[in-house]
């Protein structure tokens, strides 16, 4: 995998200019590979975080919850169902730090076997969360549900 998630895509560059720490990420549920230097590294930390199999809730540094944006266009997001029915608050932080927090935390209240969708937009600074699951369809697709012929 390669840029943007793609099997046999191209290479992801990395170009510093001088000698700069940089930590690599790879998911192998959707394949994305990318760095802390191209990338905002973005965590939806909040008290649900247990429940995902980090060791302690408000976890910058546990990936469980990690906002992805294989595409680049700066929308981050991750969807789970393994949050149990209950109110909890998120936050997003930055680069596994605590301190770096990008969205103030903001409550919200799962029912049982819900999905859970969290969007960062990181351009705007702002978070969404969906106790209804992540957002349907494909704006990208032009497609249409005609009723009538003349329509």
């Amino acid at each position: 995998y390669g840029l943007n998630a793609i099997a046999g895509g191209g290479d992801i560059p990395l170009p510093v200019k001088e000698p700069t720490e940089v930590k690599f990420y790879y998911d192998h549920k959707t394949h994305w590979v990318t760095d802390s230097f191209n990338t905002v590294i973005a965590v939806a930390s909040g008290d649900f975080q247990q429940a995902l199999g980090c060791a302690s809730n408000n976890d910058a540094g546990c990936l469980r919850s990690w906002l992805q944006d294989p595409d680049g266009d700066g929308m981050f997001a991750f969807s789970t169902t393994r949050i149990p029915a209950g109110t909890y608050s998120v936050a997003v932080a930055l680069y596994e730090d605590n301190a770096q927090i990008a969205v103030q935390a903001q409550e919200f209240t799962v029912a049982d076997n819900a999905e859970v969708y969290f969007g960062y937009d990181a351009g705007k600074g702002t978070l969404i969360v969906s106790t209804e699951g992540a957002p349907r369809g494909n704006i990208t697709k032009q497609q249409a549900h005609w009723v009538t012929r003349d329509t």
